[in-house]
């Protein structure tokens, strides 16, 4: 019976192994996100951290985040996320990831502050605006739009992901 998602797990960390990938800090980072997708956590935190040993790169940074956030650990990976957005502080997407993974840990009101920030920075794309609406209306802040609609059709207890599912269907 063959696993193809342990054998790939295999093949990404042979890849992320082997002496012509050590130093290479973005092939760290992009073996730490296969291993994040494959649900491997803690190999995805490793790679990252590998990655940082190699070079410290906002992309490093926020392979970082994403695998701290998928191991739950929400505190880390809102650290993950400012350290990368301190490397471009004009660059939207830093402070929206920190948004998730602020919401992901209950703290609304912050999560709120991180979106609008992301917001204007520039990220207008959907899911920052109805995150921010979302998570604001949570913490009983005022939103952008009315997000009566966002909670009929999520509920009480959305995920991030639940929004980027909804403006980005699979």
């Amino acid at each position: 019976d063959f696993d193809r998602d342990i054998a790939f797990g295999f093949f990404v960390q042979a890849f992320a192994d082997h002496p012509s990938s050590r130093a290479q800090p973005v092939v760290l980072a992009l073996s730490s996100g296969l291993m994040r997708r494959l649900g491997r956590s803690d190999d995805a935190i490793a790679l990252a951290g590998a990655s940082l040993a190699s070079g410290q790169t906002t992309f490093g940074y926020s392979a970082l985040g994403l695998a701290h956030r998928a191991a739950g650990d929400w505190d880390a990976a809102v650290d993950a996320f400012t350290t990368a957005g301190s490397f471009e502080p004009t660059d939207p997407s830093y402070p929206s990831e920190r948004g998730r993974a602020l919401w992901n840990a209950g703290k609304f009101a912050e999560a709120t502050e991180a979106f609008a920030e992301g917001l204007a920075l520039g990220d207008g794309d959907n899911e920052a605006a109805m995150s921010h609406d979302y998570v604001a209306s949570k913490a009983g802040l005022p939103t952008g739009d009315d997000p009566a609609w966002l909670l009929r059709w999520l509920g009480d207890d959305a995920q991030p992901d639940d929004i980027r599912h909804l403006v980005t269907p699979m």
